[in-house]
């Protein structure tokens, strides 16, 4: 395994998640034509999100979520750490305290569970969303970083 200049090093081991994780039942298949699209309630915009998968145990979920023209939210926050891969449009994101970056179709994004973050659009835009609540995944105990392979496959398929 490679990653940027660290070859032939093993994988790390994963940690094994705190408390049971229901799998689904089995594999699960869902074709466009399917989606059922309707008002994304956590924002009061006019965003809307068609749900792909929810583990009501765990509160993790993936969704598609579609963003209107001139879509601005600031100062939310969310009890899970978000990953966001923008599949159409474009949008502008500030994390925390960091200085607003455009990301374009492509783009990956990770918010951390609770952390501020503020989100606009100018032409719309769609992002592929998983979310996934502590203790599967919080800032503080995940030693990964977007420097790490997720970026390596940001810059693929970016460039």
């Amino acid at each position: 395994m490679c990653i940027r200049d660290r070859c032939n090093q093993p994988a790390p081991t994963p940690k094994a998640a705190a408390g049971p994780v229901t799998p689904p039942p089995a594999a699960q298949l869902l074709s466009a034509a399917d989606l059922q699209w309707s008002d994304f309630a956590e924002f009061d915009e006019a965003a809307s999100a068609a749900r792909l998968y929810e583990d009501k145990q765990s509160k993790a979920s993936v969704l598609y979520l579609k963003l209107p023209k001139k879509f601005a939210v600031t100062g939310k926050r969310h009890p899970a750490s978000l990953f966001s891969t923008v599949i159409k449009g474009a949008i502008t994101v500030a994390v925390g305290d960091d200085k607003p970056t455009a990301l374009k179709v492509g783009s990956f994004l990770l918010i951390p569970a609770n952390t501020p973050y503020s989100l606009t659009t100018k032409k719309g835009a769609t992002l592929f969303v998983s979310s996934m609540p502590p203790p599967y995944h919080s800032a503080a105990g995940s030693s990964a970083k977007l420097g790490d392979s997720a970026d390596v496959f940001h810059r693929t398929i970016t460039k």
